[in-house]
């Protein structure tokens, strides 16, 4: 009896340890439940241009400003755009941006003054170029200025793009990872426990049925 009720708790423990995992996963996946993104501004860049729109945060947190192409152009094209992360170097693409509270900056930067901080993925490239802090429950005013004269570059479809710092992301990635491994050890003893079970189950049939006499 021991035996068995031993068993069970194992096998409850792991069967916990699986849900436990695979819930872990899906926040990782799944979470924040509250928008992340809080800008996606389409913007000119065949002519100099100014762009504006408001925006509130539904999260007080440290904000990144981000500009983005989609993956039209050859790899060489899209480094002296956005700038060679390997060489080190910037590229040509010059935007400035500034965040109002009411009539006040509370925030502005520039490609130039940031630096050159790379952004692939989801078959789009491109760079962050500021970053700032926002309160929830406040309305504030992002201003784009864009001064190239490209006559192709729009067709990388650009757009201004504020988000949640990927720093204040870090825990979901880590739920994700730790739920994946706990959800997958736990599977696989699970799995040996039950095949341990069932072996020992015929044994013991086969040890109990008559010996046929000769």
């Amino acid at each position: 009896m021991r035996t068995v009720r031993n068993t069970r708790v194992t096998v409850g423990v792991l069967l916990s340890g699986v849900v436990a995992g695979l819930l872990m996963l899906t926040l990782g996946i799944k979470g924040p439940f509250y928008r992340t993104e809080v800008v996606n501004l389409p913007v000119n860049l065949q002519s100099p241009s100014e762009h504006q729109v408001q925006f509130t945060v539904d999260r007080s947190e440290e904000y990144m400003v981000e500009i983005h192409l989609n993956t039209v152009f050859p790899e060489e094209k899209i480094d002296k755009i956005l700038g060679d992360f390997v060489a080190g170097g910037g590229g040509n693409i010059d935007v400035s941006w500034k965040v109002n509270l009411d009539e006040a900056v509370i925030a502005q930067g520039s490609r130039a003054e940031y630096g050159y901080s790379p952004i692939w993925g989801g078959g789009r490239s491109g760079l962050a170029i500021g970053s700032f802090r926002a309160d929830k429950g406040k309305e504030y005013t992002l201003y784009i200025v864009t001064k190239n004269e490209s006559s192709d570059w729009n067709r990388a479809d650009p757009y201004i793009e504020v988000g949640l710092h990927p720093g204040k992301l870090e825990g979901y990635l880590v739920s994700q990872i730790f739920g994946l491994l706990i959800a997958a050890v736990s599977g696989v003893l699970l799995v040996v426990v039950t095949l341990i079970v069932i072996n020992a189950k015929r044994n013991t049939e086969s040890k109990k049925a008559p010996q046929p006499t000769r």
